[in-house]
C-alpha cells in the first residue's frame, strides 16, 4: 500500500515537472516573438517617417528656382523632422538632383527634382537566430521622391 502512494506521488510530480518545462519553453518562444514584433514595429514607424520626410523635402525642393535653393529647402524640411522622434539617430539628405534642362526642357519632358533621404535607427531588441543577428545593430531606411519643378526661370527671347 505504501508503494502505491509513492507511485502516485511520482506521477503527479512528473506531470508538474513537465508542465514547468513546457511553460518555460513557451515563455522563451513568446519573448522571442515579442522582441521580433517590436523590431518590426520600429521598422514600420521608421519607414513611414522617412517616407514622409522625403516626400515633404521633395515637394519643397520642387518649389525652388535653382539647384542651391532646392538643396536649402530640402535641408530645412529635414531639419524640422530631426527632433520629432527619439527613435532616429540620423535623418539626412542623401542627394538632390535638380534637372531643369537649363531652362529649356525638350518637348514632352518636364523638368524635375529628385530628393533621396536616409534615416538610421538603433535596433531596440537584438534577435539572434543560431548565433546570427537577424536585424544587425542598426536599421537603415532609404527613400527617393521625384516631383516636377514648379518654378522655372525661363530665359526670355526667341
Amino acid at each position: 500500500m505504501n508503494s502505491l502512494r509513492h507511485g502516485k506521488s511520482n506521477s503527479l510530480r512528473s506531470k508538474r515537472g513537465s508542465t514547468a518545462i513546457e511553460l518555460g519553453a513557451a515563455a522563451m518562444i513568446m519573448i522571442a516573438l515579442v522582441a521580433f514584433g517590436l523590431n518590426i514595429c520600429i521598422a514600420m514607424i521608421g519607414y513611414t517617417m522617412n517616407d514622409r520626410a522625403c516626400r515633404d523635402a521633395a515637394r519643397s525642393a520642387a518649389q525652388a528656382a535653382t539647384t542651391i535653393e532646392a538643396n536649402t529647402r530640402a535641408s530645412r524640411i529635414l531639419a524640422s523632422y530631426k527632433g520629432s522622434s527619439p527613435l532616429f539617430k540620423e535623418l539626412k539628405l542623401s542627394q538632390v538632383t535638380y534637372t531643369d534642362f537649363g531652362g529649356t526642357p525638350p518637348d514632352g519632358v518636364a523638368p524635375f527634382v529628385t530628393v533621396t533621404t536616409v534615416a538610421e535607427s538603433d535596433v531596440p531588441c537584438a534577435v539572434n537566430v543560431f548565433g546570427k543577428n537577424v536585424f544587425g545593430d542598426k536599421m537603415q531606411f532609404r527613400r527617393s521622391y521625384t516631383f516636377p519643378i514648379v518654378k522655372l526661370t525661363v530665359p526670355l527671347g526667341s
